[in-house]
């Protein structure tokens, strides 16, 4: 069994993209290993922005995505952004290994793993979600994605008071997963359905994806 609860996301949806200040307020990036990663490195993550991209994507979304057709694209927010740079926070946490042990399978006794140090290592990137601290201040944003990270914990991330219902909900879908539903149609029990078609029909419909 399984229940939705929407997340509080007012702020993003109404004005996109949030401006480059706000964003400390949601996301903090935390790099873990033996060395800081280099500018080659953190081109290999997908957290670089390029503003053309942003702006081209937003545009196309509110002309063809009808979940987004109220939104205001802000151009003073996407030139907020430089290109190519990691827009959020960045803290770095020094550890001896790259392996460390409670992540270790049962026989494995390396005390690193991946490659030789002249050859490409990827690294480990995790992302920090919540509205429950405090927005002005950015020490504690960093030290609670530190601690997350450093304690293995997994952080709570607040909803609104009453679930969101699964039952004749054709949003619900295209609000969960907007990458497999670009158009923000096409949801379960959705009016444009001609003839009958069963939730069960629909969804294993949606999973076949020979033709994507």
């Amino acid at each position: 069994n399984m229940i939705c609860y929407p997340n509080p996301y007012p702020k993003l949806y109404s004005i996109l993209p949030p401006h480059r200040d706000d964003l400390d307020e949601m996301l903090a990036i935390v790099f873990t290993g033996v060395a800081r990663p280099t500018d080659e490195d953190k081109r290999r993550i997908p957290f670089l922005v390029r503003r053309n991209r942003v702006r081209t994507a937003l545009n196309w979304l509110k002309l063809n995505n009808v979940l987004y057709k109220d939104i205001l694209i802000s151009e003073k927010n996407i030139q907020s952004y430089t290109d190519n740079v990691i827009p959020s926070v960045i803290t770095y946490a020094v550890d001896d290994t790259n392996n460390p042990l409670e992540s270790r399978a049962v026989h494995d006794a390396d005390d690193a793993i991946g490659s030789e140090n002249d050859q490409e290592c990827l690294f480990s990137v995790n992302g920090l979600a919540y509205d429950v601290l405090d927005p002005d201040n950015l020490e504690a944003v960093k030290a609670a994605a530190l601690k997350h990270m450093m304690a293995g914990r997994a952080l709570a991330i607040p909803h609104e008071p009453s679930p969101d219902t699964l039952w004749h909900n054709p949003d619900l879908f295209p609000n969960m997963f907007p990458w497999l539903f670009p158009y923000g149609v096409g949801g379960i029990a959705n009016s444009t359905i001609l003839g009958e078609m069963s939730e069960h029909s629909h969804k294993k419909h949606l999973m076949m994806y020979h033709d994507k």
